[in-house]
């Protein structure tokens, strides 16, 4: 967090430098010694600018820096905290709103994890017959699971006292699961797509128009629009209210796992976990704008801040694109990759995956001090 001088190049043009001083505005905030060219002002607030000047002497020629113009960074995500959490074939992951929670579904055991992020706690809860779909309500008071292996119940959680609120059945695997913005009512993935009350569990709608497992959805930032992708290759938008398919998106030769809207809606940005590519779907005309030809399956594709899309591969490997879909930053902190997700608030990054054993791992954009 603190600020780092070299001064081995004012060193080059000096004979033998004695002492190194720097000074902060008027103030003398460090005089490390002879011969020291590398100094750390620990002391700086990162959310100010600083103007610093070096200066470097010896006991007969004294030379002092042009001012030195600074300011903090925010650029890369680095790997902040992990957890390790019970081993799986497959599950998803959420961030509670405010990061203090992060909760991952289990498709092979009879039990899922939730993680308190300020006290590294970890409670398991039970979700018989294996547990895939998960859903995090948005004003952070509850979140929902999803069942596989035929069992078909959905579980809703107070995410406080992580007790369970309420439970109901559904017509099919809840592979995923989508809150609207109210968080009164419940999207779930299937054949076809349905929604439910959060409430009593009553079903709302059935989007007859979808004949296929879905496997990923996202509603648009009103709301009126629910995108979808799913096992019969294809990307589709409905319209929510009326049941409506408004276009189909044709160009996977693989189903199709992870969808998202670019932050200004106008494309649509979809990953398939078989053919291993990404398309960039104009939102108007269902054309493809941009096809990104990778070599591993992606498992999930969320907004990130500034434009940026956040895409989480198979093989272990998260990439961060930019607004024009290139990779401006890659890591890999995993040998397989099941899931991500974001939080805007804190700038957070949650992966759930194995690396020998089987972790979750957070992931936060770290800044530095740059000459501006």
């Amino acid at each position: 967090g603190g600020m780092t001088f070299d001064a081995s190049h004012s060193r080059e043009r000096m004979k033998d430098p004695a002492v190194l001083a720097i000074r902060k505005r008027i103030t003398l905030v460090g005089d490390p010694g002879p011969n020291v060219t590398l100094y750390t002002d620990n002391a700086i607030d990162t959310t100010k600018n600083y103007v610093y000047i070096v200066e470097v002497y010896s006991s007969d020629e004294k030379f002092a820096s042009d001012s030195i113009k600074i300011e903090y960074i925010l650029n890369k995500y680095h790997f902040f905290m992990e957890y390790d959490v019970p081993s799986s074939v497959e599950g998803k992951i959420v961030i509670s709103p405010d990061a203090q929670k992060v909760v991952v579904t289990n498709y092979w055991e009879d039990y899922f994890t939730v993680i308190n992020t300020v006290n590294g706690i970890k409670t398991s809860l039970p979700q018989e017959g294996g547990s895939m779909g998960l859903a995090m309500s948005h004003n952070g008071s509850f979140f929902v699971t999803g069942n596989t292996h035929n069992n078909n119940k959905i579980k809703i959680w107070d995410l406080n006292t992580l007790s369970l609120k309420n439970q109901f059945y559904t017509n099919h695997d809840d592979y995923e699961l989508l809150t609207n913005h109210s968080d009164d009512q419940l999207v779930i993935s299937g054949e076809p797509v349905e929604i439910y009350n959060v409430a009593d569990g009553s079903l709302v709608k059935t989007y007859l128009e979808y004949k296929t497992t879905c496997r990923a959805l996202k509603f648009s930032l009103d709301e009126s629009l629910l995108l979808t992708g799913g096992n019969d290759q294809k990307v589709k938008i409905l319209n929510t209210g009326t049941g409506e398919l408004i276009r189909t998106f044709i160009g996977h030769t693989g189903n199709v796992g992870a969808v998202c809207f670019s932050t200004d809606e106008s494309k649509i940005i979809s990953g398939s976990y078989e053919d291993n590519t990404i398309l960039i779907w104009d939102k108007s005309s269902g054309n493809i704008y941009k096809t990104i030809t990778r070599n591993y399956a992606t498992v999930s594709i969320c907004n990130g801040r500034n434009g940026e899309i956040i895409v989480a591969s198979s093989n272990g490997a998260i990439s961060i694109m930019d607004q024009d879909y290139q990779v401006i930053q890659e890591f890999k902190d995993f040998d397989m990759l099941f899931s991500a997700d974001y939080n805007s608030s804190s700038d957070l990054i949650a992966a759930y995956g194995s690396q020998t054993d089987y972790k979750v791992k957070l992931f936060k954009k770290i800044g530095h001090w740059e000459k501006t």
